[in-house]
């Protein structure tokens, strides 16, 4: 028989490789993508931007010096444990940073931007002053793990200063929607302890 002999370490033909496949794989070694705000906020159907309305609910209350002994209503008997309040936050994404305003009931907070963190949360630190009444300071950590539905934990400080006293309120979110419009009462300029009150009720 002619021709040479096979020798049988001599190396095989590899067939062309698959581009499909190859792509495949690549792709699978790539992290996933994480369902977070930052992950919907490059896509423009779930983005952030918008209002969403929703209610959150209180974990623990505490005050000292006027809010505990002087407030009238005492201050922590308007944010018992498992009270519900409302509240609305409106967004505006522009690339890795987006203005926030936070509306408690019918009270609004000061607009504050935020850089969008590498985990996917936002932290909105944001207060409001009343013309004869405290200050409240509030902080949000906002997620978004499905789009269109926040949650996270918030913090509220109360402060008065004549006579001084404080009040802290933490909560967490309860349930939200995104919404077409913002769905929150006409806006209440609130100016005195009463009235920011009423205003966190939606009054």
């Amino acid at each position: 028989m002619c021709g040479r002999p096979i020798r049988a370490d001599a190396p095989r033909r590899q067939p062309p490789a698959d581009r499909d496949s190859e792509r495949d794989i690549q792709e699978a070694r790539q992290p996933r993508e994480r369902h977070s705000v930052g992950a919907y906020l490059s896509r423009a159907t779930h983005g952030i931007s918008g209002p969403t309305s929703g209610s959150y609910i209180v974990t623990t209350c505490s005050a000292t010096g006027w809010f505990l002994s002087g407030a009238n209503p005492p201050f922590c008997s308007n944010f018992k444990i498992n009270n519900v309040y409302p509240f609305t936050v409106l967004f505006t994404q522009n690339g890795t940073t987006v203005t926030g305003q936070v509306f408690l009931g019918t009270n609004q907070f000061n607009q504050v931007a935020a850089t969008i963190a590498q985990d996917g949360h936002v932290t909105l630190a944001t207060s409001l002053s009343a013309s004869s009444g405290p200050i409240i300071n509030t902080v949000w950590n906002i997620n978004q793990t499905t789009a269109g539905q926040l949650s996270g934990p918030a913090h509220q400080q109360w402060i008065a200063s004549n006579p001084f006293g404080t009040g802290d309120v933490d909560t967490t979110i309860r349930d939200s929607t995104k919404t077409a419009s913002a769905g929150r009462s006409p806006t209440i300029v609130a100016n005195d302890f009463e009235g920011l009150l009423r205003g966190m009720r939606g009054q």
